[in-house]
């Protein structure tokens, strides 16, 4: 749990064309405020571009608070708010309580959420005021799942936890796809399985790829799948199949995994539906749902490439139905 972390670390973002305003902002007002409670306090460090972009990343990831300074809408101080935001942990943004900053109007796409002017030149007066706003939030790390920000508000979650094709292809890639290929079309005297072929059964829509869709075909006898395994070193691997008309044992697979990507979309359209039409929804359906056969395809003709035994048995079947 956050309270009973050893290293605290608060990250400071701002226009680093002007360091000295940002480490005299760090030094006299926020160390005074955070360092008490056992925070480290940092700023980015000069060095070439390359090199500092790495850092604050880094930071960024470290961060168990970021404070950013948009005074100006500073491009850099955007850029790496909105990284900040996917991960969905608690922030400040603030303005200098200068006139030049009132008249910069901040961007749109966060002027919605509250941010708070500092006088950097009056740092009691700003610690009396940031103190109760940044204990209040650290007494809220533990009880929080994430913080909200204009990210976070659309995906319900931060960004890391949300399912996308790419990510759960190279789930599926890892745990089915390389697990199984190589090993059911070698010609030895060794297999515990010979396939003369696979499917992999994209379906036409998410919801297709439910345990319970799938289970309603098979009571409903409009597919005939059987049960084949292989031994693993922790467990066996189970797969389903059927049977040609030539005899030859077909391994078939609806990848359920697509469920999560399904579950995660139609939360969204829920919470999202006065902003945007069915239509939106479907759109970006289908295309996940391209985007996973896309990768699925690509991936088995570099399979073949490392495994000639694989070549022209593995078939990727787009906008799959049994109906």
């Amino acid at each position: 749990m956050f309270s009973s972390q050893k290293i605290k670390s608060c990250f400071i973002i701002g226009p680093m064309k002007d360091m000295p305003r940002l480490i005299a902002f760090r030094d006299h007002i926020i160390k005074p405020i955070l360092e008490p409670l056992g925070f480290q306090v940092n700023t980015p460090e000069s060095g070439d571009i390359g090199n500092v972009m790495r850092q604050v990343l880094l930071r960024l990831e470290q961060a168990d608070i970021l404070i950013a300074d948009i005074t100006g809408n500073n491009p850099n101080v955007l850029y790496e708010l909105g990284v900040y935001h996917a991960f969905g942990k608690p922030y400040v943004i603030i303005k200098e309580d200068i006139p030049e900053a009132d008249a910069t109007a901040t961007a749109f796409d966060i002027a919605e959420y509250r941010f708070h002017a500092v006088n950097f030149s009056k740092p009691a007066d700003a610690i009396q005021n940031l103190t109760p706003l940044l204990t209040a939030i650290i007494d809220r790390i533990d009880s929080t799942d994430w913080f909200g920000n204009p990210v976070t508000d659309f995906y319900d979650s931060p960004i890391a936890e949300i399912p996308t094709a790419i990510g759960l292809f190279k789930n599926y890639r890892k745990n089915f796809i390389d697990i199984l290929a190589p090993r059911v079309f070698q010609k030895n005297d060794n297999n515990e399985f010979e396939a003369v072929s696979m499917e992999i059964l994209v379906p036409a829509k998410l919801n297709m790829a439910t345990h319970t869709f799938i289970g309603g075909l098979k009571n409903a006898g409009k597919i005939d799948f059987q049960t084949g395994s292989l031994a693993t070193k922790t467990r066996p691997f189970t797969f389903n199949f059927r049977v040609n008309e030539n005899g030859g044992k077909v391994i078939v697979d609806i990848p359920t995994i697509l469920s999560t990507l399904n579950e995660s979309i139609m939360q969204r359209r829920k919470s999202q539906q006065r902003y945007f039409s069915n239509v939106e929804w479907e759109v970006l359906e289908q295309q996940e749902l391209e985007r996973f056969s896309g990768k699925c395809e690509s991936h088995v003709q570099k399979l073949e490439e490392t495994y000639p035994e694989c070549t022209g048995k593995i078939k990727v079947v787009w906008g799959w139905t049994a109906l």
